[in-house]
């Protein structure tokens, strides 16, 4: 991680599961790299979805990952066998309410699971992180996405939430605030 950031890179994306969060703070304190040049996404695992779990296991990723606050935070799985999914994405939207996240997303969501997400909260996921390629095109999600990106919806504070379409994310919130999405 440390040679990653000294070549410049600044979008930083782990995961509770990946096992790396307190090695990937660590990397970032000792990089020197300010703060607010860096874009640091993670993701909650399965085992901690539910709104309760989701804040404890949102406190115990600031703490290992020793910041403040995080640029986006994903669910990692929907899961729709357990259940959880829309009462950890009411957390994610209470921490983004309280500033403690910038943005809120989803990752490995199929239609079916944020049509139910959407109708239950009213908020458009920011990111749907999915694996995306030539030999997996993801056509009938990204047809999905597209529509969600003209249907009507609720924000998040100062329309944080609003953007939805597939696409890369800036490299840093500094360059978010120089190249703000269209759409």
């Amino acid at each position: 991680m440390g040679t990653a950031l000294r070549a410049g890179y600044r979008h930083i994306d782990t995961a509770a599961m990946y096992g790396n969060e307190r090695e990937t703070g660590r990397a970032v304190a000792e990089s020197g790299v300010p703060r607010d040049e860096l874009y640091l996404v993670t993701k909650l695992w399965n085992a901690d979805q539910g709104y309760d779990s989701t804040l404890a296991a949102f406190d115990t990723s600031i703490e290992r990952l020793g910041i403040e606050y995080l640029d986006l935070y994903l669910v990692h799985w929907p899961l729709p066998q357990a259940n959880r999914f829309v009462d950890t994405f009411k957390a994610f939207a209470h921490l983004r309410d309280q500033g403690r996240i910038r943005s809120i997303g989803v990752s490995n969501f199929e239609p079916e699971h944020l049509n139910v997400l959407i109708d239950a909260t009213g908020i458009v996921p920011a990111v749907n992180q999915v694996e995306l390629h030539p030999r997996l095109p993801q056509t009938t999600l990204r047809e999905a996405h597209a529509a969600w990106a003209s249907r009507p919806r609720r924000g998040g504070r100062s329309g944080r939430d609003r953007c939805w379409p597939i696409r890369p994310l800036p490299g840093s919130p500094k360059a978010a605030a120089e190249h703000p999405p269209r759409f």
